[in-house]
């Protein structure tokens, strides 16, 4: 660590400005992402998706995960599992934190106090 008053890089040499290579290249591109493109080939109308794998045009390696995955979910429920999920998002699941009546014996009840703050 440093001391005071030391000049870490005195001659002010190095970093992004000698090495833009080492740069970003950008921001995040949503339409690089497996629910962007999964979204893409449910919404396309069957005609357009059934050409797609033929049409023309640069093709990411998403692209063409994404499509083989939503065409696959045309036939098999489990990968049409998949494709909803992520797309629509998990459904609600209901849980039942009653006890069907039964009287809970042993539960610690924990009431914050002043020392312990709440949690």
């Amino acid at each position: 660590m440093p001391k005071p008053g030391d000049v870490n890089n005195p001659t002010g040499k190095g970093g992004f400005q000698e090495r833009p290579g080492d740069r970003g290249k950008g921001h995040w591109n949503p339409e690089n992402t497996f629910k962007y493109q999964f979204q893409r080939f449910k919404n396309m109308e069957r005609d357009e998706f059934i050409a797609w794998p033929k049409s023309e045009g640069k093709k990411t390696i998403a692209m063409d995960l994404a499509y083989a995955r939503v065409a696959q979910a045309r036939l098999d429920r489990k990968d049409f599992e998949i494709v909803a999920n992520r797309t629509e998002g998990y459904p609600q699941q209901a849980v039942d934190v009653t006890s069907d009546g039964e009287k809970l014996e042993g539960l610690m009840i924990y009431k914050p106090s002043k020392d312990t703050g709440s949690l």
